[in-house]
């Protein structure tokens, strides 16, 4: 992770090491970091570029070079790159999940070829579970739905078991939040922070339609779309650290600090922002799981906007089973999954009440299926005058770093609406894990 006070310090810094040191990987792979954390992806390809010329040996840089495609929309070039690298590897897993998630497996040989790969026994618990995600999509293809729903079970068990979150730690920190935050406390403190109005939070269930929303603020020409930031948890946990040991409320005891505790981190979460982008009127801060802190957004920034997307659980949860995230924050088992949506249910039942005007609820089913009325809707939302490019957000070429980046590259589309549906009776078996979660974490 680069230096949290300024990525900007961090480039200039690592570029004059990388000048002074050209033949330093480490050097080279935290530049490249730095860079995407930037968006600055034509000095990324650039520096990728010189370093395969370097290192052409190196399969991780040439992964990252069909990563950055990927991200960039450029999916046929990426397609060549993780061709290129499985006629030097042709065992290569990570090339072959990703050839296979992009619709390739029938020109590698099929499940034939993924299950002879997950025979091996040379392969990181990483890679066998990439494995498992692509053998899924292949037995999908063949309409195998039973098969698949197994083996995407198999998948999310073993990047659960390999250090996934603790499903009751989470559901009693959520409580714990829960007795923490009253209507009375923000209503008594809540215009003590930053009065920026740029500020757009995406919150949500992962897979709920949240890249899709941000995908049609980012075409408007006066949004910044920042994807998918650790920004707001840097802030937040600032704030913690700066509050005095407390026998109360911890919202109470960082109010106690100083009179301008909650202004003064709008504008640190601000100063964030603005290495990005300084100039827009409005940017999209999309972290799905910060529908956890909405409180807290709500005292530092009484006046942004709070965008909740909303989906059918089941359909939510399915996506979630299915998708091969990298992020060990979302590694759960199927049944954790259900859990989880509970916890996310309590938690915005309960914060709907605290947050007034600043919230709108998006439907992802009306979203999809009325892309101009839900479109101009949210852009009312944002304060911003209506723009024809929000109706064509497969169109706007930003880098996108999520899940979702295949989807929303196509034009807006309800397959997803009703695809769930092949694993119904699966998934009707985690309704009474959403209830209990939900009970539990509410207290009722």
């Amino acid at each position: 992770m680069s230096d949290s006070t300024s990525l900007r310090a961090s480039r200039q810094r690592l570029e004059h090491a990388h000048a002074q040191q050209p033949d330093d990987r480490q050097v080279v792979a935290k530049l490249l970091q730095v860079l995407e954390e930037l968006d600055d992806y034509a000095a990324l390809q650039s520096l990728l570029a010189q370093a395969i010329d370097q290192w052409p040996a190196d399969s991780d840089l040439l992964m990252s070079r069909a990563r950055i495609h990927t991200y960039l929309g450029n999916f046929a070039d990426a397609k060549a790159q993780y061709q290129a690298i499985l006629r030097r590897e042709p065992g290569h897993a990570s090339a072959l999940f990703s050839l296979v998630m992009q619709g390739q497996g029938a020109d590698l040989g099929g499940l034939a070829t993924v299950q002879g790969r997950l025979a091996a026994d040379d392969l990181t618990n990483a890679e066998r579970v990439a494995l498992c995600y692509a053998q899924a999509r292949l037995l999908e293809a063949d309409q195998r739905f039973g098969d698949a729903f197994e083996t995407y079970r198999q998948a999310n068990a073993a990047r659960a078991a390999a250090g996934g979150m603790d499903i009751a730690a989470k559901q009693r920190g959520a409580r714990a939040v829960l007795g923490d935050i009253e209507a009375d406390i923000i209503e008594r403190i809540g215009g003590r922070g930053h009065l920026s109005e740029r500020p757009v939070f995406i919150v949500g269930m992962p897979r709920s339609g949240t890249t899709l929303t941000e995908q049609i603020l980012a075409a408007h020409p006066e949004v910044y779309a920042a994807g998918e930031r650790l920004f707001w948890a840097e802030v937040l946990g600032a704030l913690v650290k700066s509050a005095p040991h407390r026998e109360g409320s911890m919202v109470e005891a960082i109010d106690s600090v100083h009179e301008r505790v909650w202004e003064d981190a709008g504008t640190a979460y601000l100063s964030r922002i603005d290495e990005l982008s300084a100039c827009s009127s409005r940017f999209t801060d999309k972290l799905p799981a910060n529908f956890a802190l909405l409180p807290f957004i709500r005292l530092v920034f009484p006046r942004a906007r709070i965008v909740h997307v909303r989906r059918d659980p089941l359909a939510t949860i399915a996506s979630c089973i299915t998708a091969p995230f990298s992020d060990p924050a979302l590694a759960f088992s199927v049944e954790d999954w259900a859990r989880f949506h509970g916890i996310y249910q309590a938690l915005m039942d309960s914060w709907r009440p605290l947050l007034g005007h600043q919230l709108l609820e998006l439907d992802y089913e009306e979203l999809v299926s009325d892309l101009p009325a839900q479109a101009q809707r949210l852009v009312r939302f944002i304060g911003l005058d209506w723009h024809d490019a929000c109706l064509h957000p497969e169109q706007h070429r930003r880098a996108i770093r999520t899940a979702s980046v295949q989807q929303v590259r196509r034009a807006v589309h309800s397959e997803s609406v009703v695809s769930w549906r092949r694993y119904t009776s699966q998934l009707e078996a985690l309704r009474p894990l959403i209830r209990e979660s939900y009970a539990l974490v509410k207290g009722v």
